[in-house]
């Protein structure tokens, strides 16, 4: 039995996103107001380093969630599936003994099946291909779930406010909201003072600058990019879908493409010679600086003729 996923969704830079949205929109949800509403202002968190939505965890609202801790048994996985509930669990991709590889550490995948003639599990989450991160679903076997529970220091060390074991499934009667455009106005006017994208982009040349990172993090990671082109997309839906703004769809149409570029050069940045991630290193900041610059301009003509 599978419950329906979609593996396409544009929000997918962590699982948390990648996994909520992506059963709103395989249970025919439209999601483009809920990015638009709430997915269009960024946090910059100093003590990481890290780019991240101010209302990350806002999707949860559509979701009946239920914690647990750790519970790998594999029938009462079947009977979650049976009742169209969803399992998050963390699970350590060292120990599958498959040809796909995943992230090599304890992360966090969606149980969205179980297939007893064949024994397998049927999961979405983040699997190696061509060295890099890709979101997808794939199947493992009951031998395989049970040898990649992880130990119960390793749950509790990792465990956090979006990477937990978890149960899940839609609220009944749900009603995905509309378009808000008095609350995106008071969003965007928010997100002028915080600057969040040029302090980003400073920490990143103060630590290459220093010759290390202060947290831990690597120096460029792909998923702070991530975050930073889904953003800029959502700003580019807000144009499209007001009439008001039409004429702004052309600019910020060309800055989620640079969006999009600078995330595909920090994927790169991580595949080539240290000579070569110098080189593509000075190219995503200076792409970054013309984000910022163009960015400002296009949110202030957004809040202008909203």
């Amino acid at each position: 039995m599978k419950l329906p996923i979609s593996i396409n969704t544009e929000m997918r830079s962590y699982p948390f996103l990648s996994n909520y949205f992506g059963v709103l929109e395989a249970n025919n949800f439209d999601t483009i107001n809920i990015r638009t509403n709430h997915y269009i202002r960024l946090n910059y968190k100093y003590l990481k380093g890290s780019l991240t939505f101010s209302e990350e965890k806002y999707i949860k609202s559509y979701f009946e969630i239920h914690n647990f801790f750790k519970n790998y048994d594999i029938k009462l996985l079947k009977e979650h599936i049976k009742n169209n509930e969803y399992v998050a669990l963390m699970i350590d991709g060292s120990k599958l003994n498959t040809n796909i590889e995943l992230i090599n550490e304890t992360h966090t995948y969606l149980v969205y099946g179980i297939e007893m003639s064949t024994q397998t599990i049927n999961l979405a989450g983040y699997i190696r291909e061509k060295d890099m991160n890709k979101y997808t679903s794939f199947d493992i076997s009951f031998d395989d779930f049970i040898n990649s529970i992880p130990k119960t220091k390793d749950l509790k060390r990792l465990k956090n406010n979006i990477m937990f074991n978890h149960y899940f499934k839609l609220k009944s009667n749900i009603e995905i909201e509309r378009i808000n455009y008095s609350y995106i106005k008071k969003q965007l006017a928010r997100s002028i003072f915080e600057d969040s994208i040029c302090r980003f982009k400073n920490h990143i040349v103060f630590c290459n600058f220093i010759g290390t990172t202060i947290t831990g993090r690597d120096l460029i990671d792909k998923r702070d990019f991530r975050i930073l082109y889904e953003y800029l997309s959502n700003l580019n839906l807000i144009c499209i879908k007001n009439g008001n703004l039409n004429h702004l769809t052309k600019k910020s149409s060309y800055i989620a493409n640079l969006g999009n570029i600078t995330l595909m050069l920090s994927a790169k940045y991580h595949l080539v010679s240290d000579e070569k991630k110098h080189r593509t290193y000075k190219k995503i900041i200076n792409l970054l600086n013309e984000i910022i610059s163009l960015e400002r301009k296009l949110r202030i003509q957004i809040i202008k003729h909203l």
